[in-house]
């Protein structure tokens, strides 16, 4: 199928076509021309490991070079093996059905897909920000935390406090896209356990870093904290430094265009009216 994600056109071929057509639906784009990426997950149950010396390795996967094909690198572990070019312009994802570990098939599929479009989108300026991404009055907000410490709940408390203002745009992996002098944020289809997000694109007004507290307190941070806690929050993969660089890149580019700060919050609409002070005070949404 023909999708356009995040401004990113792919050829996207899957296995879970149910599951896929579900997800995507919001994204199918009739477009003419070569894509910018092609996307083609297949099932294959005898994964050979490629000969030669791996040029690097962890655990049980290994990252292999290919001389003369088409494809110049495949990513091997027991239950996948990726062909892909040095760009990730084209990606070739083979799965193994049956696996060991806590995820299904299809989730493997999901999390495989998803990697490789962040690596990709990492060679169009782009990065995928572990956070819950809302559009406020048309601007957007990204929510970045570890796991399990409140980014959904506080983005569905803005939801609850402006309603028919602000608009869910993806609930765990937004794309963030710099373009022409500013940073954009997009909704995909890869939004971790929910199935919340939504194909639209919003300008980033600022990014907003939570941790847990017993009373809410709210402060810009600092370029390099900024940067800190960003890049503690992208995905980098060990198996390609490449990519690792262009996030850091774009992330140091990124802070450098939108502001940045650090909400010490509890659960509830409180700690929304705390950071939301502190926008309003440094005018992010607009004087």
């Amino acid at each position: 199928m023909k999708v356009s994600i995040s401004g990113v056109t792919i050829d996207f071929t899957c296995i879970d076509e149910a599951f896929f057509d579900m997800r995507l639906a919001e994204y199918l784009c009739d477009f003419s021309g070569a894509p910018h990426m092609k996307l083609t997950s297949v099932l294959n149950n005898e994964l050979t490991k490629p000969e030669g010396v791996p040029v690097k390795c962890y655990k049980d996967s290994s990252l292999f070079n290919i001389s003369g094909e088409y494809y110049s690198r495949i990513f091997y572990s027991s239950n996948r093996k990726v062909y892909s070019t040095e760009d990730y312009s084209d990606v070739l994802i083979e799965l193994r059905e049956s696996s060991a570990g806590p995820f299904t098939f299809t989730e493997r599929e999901y999390i495989a897909t998803c990697e490789a479009f962040n690596n990709r989108l990492s060679f169009l300026d782009g990065i995928i920000l572990h956070s819950s991404a809302i559009s406020y009055k048309g601007q957007g907000l990204c929510f970045s935390a570890i796991c399990g410490t409140g980014k959904s709940t506080h983005a569905s408390l803005w939801k609850k406090c402006f309603a028919d203002d602000v608009e869910y745009i993806n609930d765990d992996k937004p794309s963030i896209v710099l373009s022409g002098g500013r940073a954009l944020t997009y909704g995909n289809p890869w939004s971790g356990k929910t199935d919340i997000n939504h194909n639209v694109c919003a300008p980033l007004a600022a990014l907003v870093f939570l941790s847990r507290a017993h009373e809410n307190s709210a402060h810009r941070l600092s370029g390099d904290k900024a940067y800190y806690f960003l890049v503690n929050n992208t995905f980098r993969p060990y198996y390609d430094s490449v990519v690792g660089e262009n996030n850091l890149s774009i992330s140091a580019k990124l802070i450098e265009t939108v502001p940045a700060y650090l909400l010490k919050c509890t659960p509830d609409e409180g700690a929304v009216y705390e950071i939301k002070k502190i926008l309003d005070e440094d005018e992010v949404f607009g004087s």
